[in-house]
């Protein structure tokens, strides 16, 4: 399989600026447009990352001012992944995680992800 990503936050056209596949049940990030979703798309989408095969190699998480604190099933996604990299401009920052699931990973942080 080749490498697979994951876009959580409002552009979902970060999907057009990588090589990797995208890893999930929609490539918009519903959750940007309301800040909350019903409890069985939130449950759907959690029962889904929980699958290993469904883990994507990468997370691409998108922040600015408009944007929605991420979702409970996207903050448990991250708890897996370690920031590689962070980009911003202004109010707006592009954090990037990988997949790390070895002993010698760092601890998660109070947030929900290994910065």
């Amino acid at each position: 399989r080749g490498k697979t990503i994951v876009v959580m936050g409002r552009p979902s056209a970060i999907y057009l600026l990588t090589d990797a596949s995208p890893m999930t049940l929609s490539t918009w990030d519903f959750w940007q447009f309301y800040g909350s979703l019903p409890p069985w798309v939130n449950a759907l989408t959690e029962a889904f990352y929980r699958v290993s095969v469904h883990r994507p190699d990468a997370v691409a998480v998108f922040n600015d001012p408009e944007t929605y604190p991420l979702a409970p099933w996207a903050r448990n996604l991250l708890a897996d992944y370690v920031a590689v990299d962070r980009v911003s401009v202004g109010s707006r920052s592009l954090s990037i995680y990988k997949l790390c699931n070895t002993v010698a990973c760092p601890a998660p942080t109070i947030r929900g992800a290994r910065d």
